[in-house]
């Protein structure tokens, strides 16, 4: 099956990479939304055209470099676990997910995705491990440039690329980054930094994959307003913005060195403790581990690769472990949150233990 192939024993994806400041930055990822001319906007084509464009879009695509590049994966091919597995590394949307007429075209290594025919006719989404913005700038300009000789995007001098949604004119590029700020949020100062953030027009949402609130000290930051702007700036302020919250944080985890070194041991090592003896662990609380096992190393304090714990963000979703455990639809609960358990240990100590031993 086309969609086991390609979700199920794949193992790339942007968790697996290192990146500059990843200590703050966990990633990066750029959203571009294009759409062709001589065609009605999505949500309001019919089924003869929206064959067109996808017809249109998936040419453009094979095209580019070679036939092993890009592959086209239509939704109605896939089990309902793989589309989740899709959702949960953010490749697709849930609404794009329901609809088996759809196609989504897959990069090899799992870290871009286009979807054809979702809100716009194009939705180009990006991404790399740490702070990689600019890089990733490039690569998704490359990209577009040569879809555009073969393909014609909808676009007019005075309001950029056209689309359906109004907020998203000019460029039609949205830029983001996923941010670990244990230290700001418990030195209370979290909300001042993100409120400040809002105030200059970017958008601060927490990280929380079918939950209430924010999971993690986690944190999802991108630019608002894509309509007088130049791509360059949008990437520019961006990373103004990635170098500030890096500073603060860093300030703050010093802070709480200096004033509650024996409050954030606890932390630490309590999540370590009950990492290497649980055998139940929900998502939620696998997050909250992660997010105190990642202070510990950033701290110096334990010995696991950041790459590691920041695999076991999306790994141990619960698609992610039925694919693990070759039951993709009918796991229960609990033996999910037993295979979570498991994982951890698996991804985190067991490297440890066969490299020779451990002291933690």
């Amino acid at each position: 099956m086309k969609g086991e192939k390609t979700l199920v024993k794949d193992q790339g994806g942007w968790f697996f990479q290192g990146g500059a400041d990843n200590d703050v930055i966990v990633s990066s990822r750029i959203r571009l939304s294009r759409n062709l001319t001589g065609h009605l906007f999505p949500g309001s084509m019919g089924h003869e055209e929206e064959e067109r464009v996808r017809t249109a879009a998936i040419a453009a695509f094979e095209g580019l470099l070679d036939e092993t590049t890009y592959e086209p994966v239509l939704i109605g091919d896939l089990r309902p676990s793989e589309r989740r597995l899709l959702m949960e590394r953010k490749l697709i949307s849930q609404d794009f997910s329901l609809h088996k007429e759809k196609t989504v075209m897959l990069r090899k290594d799992m870290n871009q995705s286009c979807m054809i025919n979702e809100d716009d006719h194009l939705k180009i989404l990006t991404y790399r491990g740490g702070e990689a913005l600019s890089s990733l700038y490039r690569e998704v300009r490359d990209l577009d440039d040569k879809l555009e000789t073969r393909v014609d995007f909808a676009a007019s001098l005075e309001y950029g690329y056209l689309g359906p949604r109004l907020d998203n004119l000019g460029t039609a590029m949205k830029g983001s980054y996923f941010v670990h700020l244990p230290a700001l949020v418990e030195s209370g100062l979290v909300d001042k930094a993100l409120k400040t953030m809002i105030q200059v027009g970017y958008e601060v949402t927490g990280f929380s994959p079918g939950e209430d609130g924010s999971l993690g000290q986690f944190f999802l930051v991108s630019n608002k307003e894509t309509l007088g702007f130049k791509e360059e700036e949008v990437v520019e302020k961006l990373e103004t913005l990635s170098r500030q919250l890096i500073t603060y944080e860093r300030m703050a985890r010093e802070d709480l060195l200096n004033k509650k070194l024996w409050e954030l041991e606890d932390r630490v090592f309590r999540a370590l403790g009950v990492m290497k003896s649980c055998r139940l662990l929900d998502y939620g609380e696998g997050v909250e581990l992660i997010s105190s096992l990642r202070m510990g190393v950033i701290l110096g304090w334990l010995p696991f690769p950041l790459e590691s714990l920041n695999s076991l963000i999306i790994l141990s979703q619960n698609s992610h472990l039925q694919a693990r455990i070759g039951d993709g639809e009918t796991a229960e609960e609990l033996i999910l949150d037993h295979e979570r358990a498991e994982q951890f240990r698996e991804i985190l100590i067991t490297p440890l233990e066969t490299g020779g031993g451990s002291d933690v």
